[in-house]
C-alpha cells in the first residue's frame, strides 16, 4: 500500500527544485502541501522546549508533510541538505485523493502512525543538541486533545485571527489566565 500511495502522490505532483539549505516548511506553519522527495536529501527536525531532535534524513521515494495534511499544520521543520527535487501536491489534492480512495487513506494513516511512533522513541543522545538563539522555546509542549467539533471551532477562530492553531491556543489561554 505504501508504494501505491507514493506512486499516486508522485503522479499528482508538480516538480519543485529546491536548493541546498532551503527551508521547505517550519514546525507550526499551516499545511500547504505534501511533498514526495524525488532526488536529493531532506532532513526533518523536531524542536522541544530546550533541545533540537533530528528525526530523520529523507531521500528519493520518501513522503513529507502527510500528517500535516491530515491535522492542518506541520509538526516538524524540513530543510534541504542537498540540492533536491521535490514533488509538490497541495493539501486539497491530497484530501480529495483520500476521500476517493479508502485504501490510500488507510496507507496514509499507517504511515502517519509510524511517524508518530518514531517521534516518541528515545532520541540518540549523540543527535540531540541544545537549542540556541532563536531556536530557544519560551515554554514547554503540552499535548491537547480536541473533539472534532472543538477542533473545527479552534481552526476557524485561528484563521479568523490570522494565526496558526498553536498561536491562537497560546494567545487565548494567555488572555484567559492573565499571562
Amino acid at each position: 500500500m505504501r508504494v501505491d500511495l507514493i506512486r499516486q502522490l508522485d503522479e499528482l505532483a508538480i516538480s519543485m527544485p529546491v536548493g541546498r539549505g532551503s527551508l521547505i516548511f517550519r514546525s507550526g506553519a499551516p499545511a500547504l502541501a505534501v511533498y514526495v522527495v524525488r532526488s536529493g536529501k531532506i532532513v526533518r527536525v523536531w524542536r522541544g522546549p530546550d533541545q533540537v531532535y533530528p528525526m530523520d534524513a529523507l531521500g528519493p521515494g520518501s513522503i513529507m508533510g502527510l500528517s500535516a495534511a491530515l491535522n492542518g499544520e506541520y509538526i516538524v521543520t524540513a530543510k534541504a541538505v542537498e540540492d533536491s527535487e521535490l514533488g509538490f501536491i497541495s493539501v486539497n489534492q491530497v484530501i480529495a485523493m483520500f476521500e476517493s480512495s479508502p485504501r490510500l487513506a488507510r496507507a496514509a494513516t499507517e504511515l502517519t502512525a509510524q511517524e508518530a511512533v518514531r517521534m516518541q522513541l528515545p532520541a540518540d543522545p549523540g543527535n540531540i543538541r541544545p537549542a540556541r538563539g532563536s531556536e530557544t522555546a519560551k515554554g514547554s509542549i503540552l499535548p491537547i486533545r480536541f473533539s472534532s467539533g472543538d477542533r473545527k471551532r479552534v481552526e476557524t477562530a485561528a484563521r479568523a485571527n490570522g494565526q496558526s492553531v498553536s498561536e491562537w491556543v497560546r494567545s487565548t489561554l494567555s488572555a484567559a489566565i492573565g499571562g
